[in-house]
């Protein structure tokens, strides 16, 4: 099948090719652009004896998107669970430039008869997107111990590989009583997707076995340079002396004169405590209004509250001695006039108070 510029398979289409022990044919479909399979469409070779499979090979030089349960794949099956059959699945194949895989859709080789050999699922193009449970496989599916089917091989070719994590979309090459089948992978960029031992409700790779043997995973491409975001250094080092500003000198200059002060003024500074918020220093003020009373646009500034001169405090003075002065008020005095006939009263302990004797100094 061939198409131009867009291929649409839609509303449940099927292109089937059965055969049973003879010859087996091949599907191939070819866009000239995108191709879309929607809505549980599907591309099927199968097998039903002891034949193999036919291959389903899809180009498109777009995009291959495949959504609502959509499916390609190359199956081996039998009516019966007879020993000794062994119909081979066929081969699936995909290139695009994008691929899109969406709403449980899947690309698959199933082989479901004893001592039958699982297919190859190749895909190839710039990125592939598995989103939403969708699948990638190629399984021995028979689940009785009657022979030893062997899980197929995928391979991927695509610089980017990516599914969501939670969304249970899987990479899957398992088997049940034969080998598991093996992964290859090369691509620059594997997100979402991890290999574990065996299938999680989170986006698989598995290659596991239930009673064989495990397959094995290779991922190529994804090589981690060491050097990658590292900064060169300078070979010489830096002269911190040459960062210095020469600013401050040491020989009582004018400019380490003027530079050697620390200043915390107005209403900010420091906080008293480390633990004290810091207050802010701004004071509201109003709008001036240039019609009102008393505006004048060259009136000079000046500070609402001017600063104020406290006088200084009175130093104490030890006393001298006391005396008594017009009204008979005894008053204690620093210095001791020594006019004549004055009455000088001495301050030893003795004395007494205003009521006291007089004592003269001789």
């Amino acid at each position: 099948m061939r198409a131009g510029r867009y291929l649409e398979i839609d509303n449940n289409t099927a292109i089937d090719l059965f055969t049973g022990d003879g010859q087996f044919g091949n599907i191939e479909v070819f866009s000239g652009g995108d191709l879309t399979l929607d809505n549980q469409s599907r591309l099927s070779a199968q097998t039903g004896g002891s034949g193999s499979a036919g291959d389903v090979v899809v180009q498109a030089t777009g995009s291959i998107v495949m959504r609502g349960m959509s499916q390609i794949d190359s199956s081996s099956f039998a009516n019966t669970r007879q020993p000794g059959l062994f119909g081979n699945a066929g081969n699936v194949r995909l290139q695009a430039s994008h691929i899109l895989l969406d709403q449980k859709s899947k690309i698959t080789t199933v082989v479901s008869v004893p001592q039958g050999q699982g297919g190859n699922v190749i895909v190839e193009g710039r990125s592939l997107l598995l989103r939403n449970g969708s699948r990638i496989s190629s399984r021995a599916d028979i689940d009785e111990r009657l022979g030893g089917s062997n899980g197929g091989n995928i391979f991927i070719n695509a610089d980017v590989i990516a599914a969501v994590a939670s969304e249970n979309s899987d990479i899957d090459a398992s088997a049940v009583d034969g080998r598991g089948g093996s992964v290859d992978l090369t691509t620059q960029g594997l997100f979402g997707i991890v290999f574990r031992p065996a299938p999680t409700d989170r986006s698989d790779i598995t290659v596991n076995s239930r009673f064989g043997t495990d397959g094995t995973v290779t991922i190529n491409g994804l090589v981690v340079d060491p050097s990658q975001g590292l900064v060169e250094l300078p070979a010489q080092p830096v002269d911190a002396s040459r960062l210095i500003a020469r600013g401050c000198g040491t020989a009582g200059t004018a400019i380490a004169l003027s530079q050697r002060e620390f200043v915390v003024s107005g209403w900010g500074g420091l906080p008293a405590a480390p633990g004290d918020l810091q207050g802010s220093g701004a004071i509201a003020a109003n709008w001036a209004d240039p019609g009102s009373p008393g505006y004048s646009a060259n009136r000079p500034l000046r500070p609402s509250n001017p600063a104020q001169t406290l006088p200084s405090p009175t130093p104490l003075t030890e006393a001298q001695g006391w005396i008594r002065n017009d009204s008979g008020q005894v008053r204690l005095v620093a210095e001791v006039p020594m006019a004549a006939g004055s009455q000088i009263a001495s301050v030893a302990c003795a004395s007494g108070g205003p009521d006291s004797p007089e004592s003269h100094s001789e």
